[in-house]
């Protein structure tokens, strides 16, 4: 077990800054999901990781021992790529094949299979060509490669990327259950939201090369420090309404022009911290209330579209020149063009400030 420490690290390529002065830290036994878009940095950090690049400035430290100038071998880490690769060979000696290479005792190697076998449920397809396999088998296969050698640490590059939804899904249940068991510490690399929200212990969001934020997925969900993960994390994502920050009575209310939001408690705050009038806020559509009939603090609107998604609906709702998407479960009775009425839930909305991007409240 090791934990693993990113300290003030920079990756160039020519002119690109591909991570930026990125400080991170994976504690021992931890699994922690880097996510962002294509070119985020989150592969080049991983690969820096495992000593496949070295970032041009900063450290890397296992533990407390500086690794910037081992190799991967040398750093004994674990990884597997997002385009898996089985050897033209049994699957027994697919698994044996890392240990083969290190001289081990024939005794070891086979006690080493039998149980990382038994691990993953490859027992019964050992003697079986893994090149004949399905690709959730083959990704297990190439998974047990990695773990076969007891690395101090797994790296996993978008290793569930190729499969469809279904063997998706199985995948990320065998890899929870897999690091239940071994705790080993596991970098995983994505750009799938919902596997790094099912997978993670914490997410390292980043985005043009540098860190977002690093949190637990809750707090990232509820409590994002900028619009950028306040965007990322969340599907259907979440609305973001211009406003204006206007004050009365000593007071503060957002002006969307089509309607007002009081602001309450959360004047002073606001007031303070905003860098000018100018605002976003931002609320999830299942934090919205949508009903035929009026309430108090209600806003009348059209509804626009409606998209179904299985057992839930996406309502689009006209306010003016604003559409505000609000989830619904189950089945809905709402048509198209209907006058509908919907309320926001209090203390559910963030407000952004609309120059930096940095949550407010």
């Amino acid at each position: 077990m090791v934990n693993v420490r990113i300290e003030n690290a920079t990756k160039r390529f020519g002119k690109t800054i591909a991570v930026n002065k990125l400080n991170l830290e994976v504690k021992d036994g931890e699994f922690v999901c880097i996510l962002g878009p294509s070119g985020c940095g989150k592969t080049t950090t991983l690969r820096c990781v495992a000593g496949l690049d070295k970032f041009d400035e900063g450290h890397i430290y296992f533990n407390d021992e500086m690794v910037d100038h081992l190799s991967p071998q040398e750093r004994n880490i674990g990884m597997v790529f997002q385009f898996y690769v089985v050897y033209r060979m049994t699957v027994r000696e697919n698994l044996a094949f890392p240990l083969e290479i290190k001289n081990l005792p024939r005794d070891e190697i086979n006690r080493r299979v039998k149980e990382i076998a038994e691990i993953l449920r490859l027992s019964d397809l050992l003697d079986v060509n893994a090149t004949k396999l399905g690709p959730a088998e083959k990704q297990r296969v190439a998974l047990g490669r990695a773990l076969i050698k007891e690395p101090k640490v797994l790296l996993l590059d978008e290793p569930l990327t190729n499969l469809d939804a279904k063997l998706r899904t199985e995948m990320r249940i065998e890899l929870m259950r897999l690091h239940k068991r071994l705790r080993s510490t596991t970098i995983f690399v994505t750009h799938d939201q919902l596997e790094a929200m099912t997978l993670g212990d914490r997410i390292a969001v980043m985005n043009l090369g540098v860190l977002q934020q690093y949190d637990t997925p809750y707090n990232l969900y509820y409590h994002p420090k900028n619009l950028f993960v306040a965007d990322f994390i969340g599907s259907p994502s979440m609305n973001f309404i211009e406003c204006t920050l206007k004050r009365k009575n000593g007071e503060a209310f957002l002006d969307a022009t089509d309607f007002k939001i009081n602001l309450g408690d959360l004047s002073n705050v606001i007031l303070r911290k905003a860098s000018s009038e100018e605002v976003l806020m931002g609320i999830r559509p299942e934090h919205i209330v949508i009903s035929k009939e009026n309430v108090n603090d209600a806003f009348t609107g059209i509804i626009d579209f409606i998209e179904n998604i299985g057992d839930k609906n996406i309502i689009h709702v006209k306010i003016g020149n604003q559409i505000i998407r609000v989830l619904v479960h189950g089945r809905t009775e709402f048509k198209l063009n209907e006058t509908v009425y919907i309320k926001f839930l209090m203390n559910t909305f963030h407000v952004f400030d609309k120059k930096t991007g940095s949550v407010i409240v």
